[in-house]
């Protein structure tokens, strides 16, 4: 039973991006690119809102006033913990902002889903050559587009809960464009799709975004590797804080 309602979230999901291809398409025809960015924008946060609701998330936001403060023509990384799927519509439902993800440049390759993860200002890495991904996004930002990110720096997603070991490529390459980090904490997540036990249950899920991080300002008494110690070590109280 379980495995047929995945089957079925996944098929409303994927009919859904399917025929929003197929709407943007005809926008790009007739409409000036101003609209057509405000409108993926609306419909990100609109597909965040319909998978929500698909898996019966109850989100509940802390620390959603930090976003408001944010200079978004800065480089902004949120960084997040990672714990399921779901992490994804979790994050743009309680942040009602459009962002891009860091996804493996495998992904790429993938027609579809590559569309929509480029329009969402997704960016993808290949590991072997983070420089030439620091390069591109301090163009971006030479031409005046900031980079405003969602990172998972553990690498995986959890698959007990627990915070894992975060990785140091990610960080170095927010450490690189001056970035300001927001950390944010998710817990829920998993249950409600990775380990669902019941179809019909609402499933609480918590988001918290704490004080952002400025590595303008760290990086003048703090060299990387003792900065990335101590940003765990501070994530990991603040992950041990949400229930």
């Amino acid at each position: 039973m379980k495995i047929l309602y995945k089957l079925w979230v996944v098929t409303i999901i994927l009919t859904y991006l399917f025929a929003q291809y197929l709407w943007f398409r005809c926008i790009q025809i007739f409409k000036e690119r101003k609209f057509q960015q405000d409108w993926i924008e609306h419909n990100v946060i609109i597909w965040g809102l319909a998978c929500s609701k698909l898996l019966r998330l109850d989100c509940k936001v802390y620390g959603h006033d930090v976003l408001s403060r944010l200079k978004w023509e800065r480089n902004i990384f949120l960084v997040a913990n990672h714990q399921s799927y779901a992490d994804i519509p979790a994050l743009y439902v309680a942040s009602q902002k459009m962002y891009g993800f860091v996804a493996k440049y495998e992904l790429k390759r993938i027609p579809f889903l590559s569309f929509w993860m480029r329009v969402q200002g997704c960016v993808f890495i290949n590991r072997s050559k983070s420089i030439q991904t620091i390069k591109k996004l301090r163009r971006l930002e030479k031409q005046g587009k900031s980079c405003n990110l969602a990172i998972f720096p553990e690498g995986t997603r959890s698959k007990d809960g627990q915070l894992g070991p975060f990785k140091p490529g990610i960080l170095r390459i927010a450490w690189q464009l001056d970035a300001v980090l927001v950390p944010v904490v998710i817990k829920g997540t998993r249950a409600a799709w990775e380990n669902r036990e019941k179809i019909n249950q609402d499933y609480p899920v918590n988001v918290r975004f704490n004080t952002e991080i400025d590595l303008r300002v760290e990086k003048k008494t703090k060299k990387f590797d003792q900065w990335q110690k101590e940003f765990y070590e501070q994530y990991q109280i603040l992950h041990a804080s949400l229930n």
